[in-house]
């Protein structure tokens, strides 16, 4: 008697398949709320977004993305690279910051995607107080936008579009340069 008790529970409760399958999906949720958290951990650490990656050189992220900035290099010679950043969700995308070496104060960010827009994990929303349209070479047609510092500085934004890439140049420096940055860089485009 003894022993037909033993064998009676070495083989377990009866377990119907409807909660061995509860089981196993809530052990998979687990499992992949458990990767995810360890997918994020890089984001914590860096403080950039998950979908957003920082760039040792500008040919980094020109190979990352297949967005082209060299004339962004050559018209800026000498100014340090203070961030490069690229993404390739939802849309491929640079975003490089230079800051000058006479003028601390001074900087220059310019982003540029391969779609109508520059996804705002790289360049938020510039609240302006003041936009203008301006011409760039090849008969296109550039916002100028202007918004105000809590420095008592002005950061200026000239947007544009040329073919599939739209361009993005925001500068704390004098307006008569950034036009002639977007110049340069409008008569680059496709």
């Amino acid at each position: 008697m003894l022993e037909a008790a033993l064998h009676k529970s070495s083989q377990g409760v009866p377990r119907s398949p409807g909660r061995a399958f509860a089981v196993s999906i809530m052990v998979f949720l687990a499992a992949a709320l458990a990767l995810r958290g360890v997918d994020a951990i890089p984001s914590w650490f860096s403080g950039l977004p998950r979908t957003v990656r920082a760039c040792a050189t500008l040919e980094e992220a020109e190979e990352l993305t297949g967005v082209e900035l060299g004339a962004v290099w050559s018209a800026f010679r000498g100014w340090h690279p203070v961030a490069i950043r690229a993404t390739r969700r939802p849309v491929a995308a640079i975003a490089v910051t230079l800051r000058n070496p006479v003028e601390a104060e001074t900087e220059l960010a310019v982003y540029r995607s391969l779609d109508d827009r520059v996804p705002e994990s790289l360049c938020p929303p510039l609240p302006s107080f003041h936009a203008i349209n301006v011409p760039l070479p090849k008969g296109r047609t550039a916002t100028l936008k202007a918004e105000a510092l809590s420095s008592g500085g002005v950061l200026q934004e000239l947007e544009w579009t040329a073919g599939r890439e739209h361009s993005v140049v925001r500068f704390t420096g004098r307006t008569v340069e950034l036009l002639r940055l977007g110049r340069l860089l409008a008569e680059k485009d496709p």
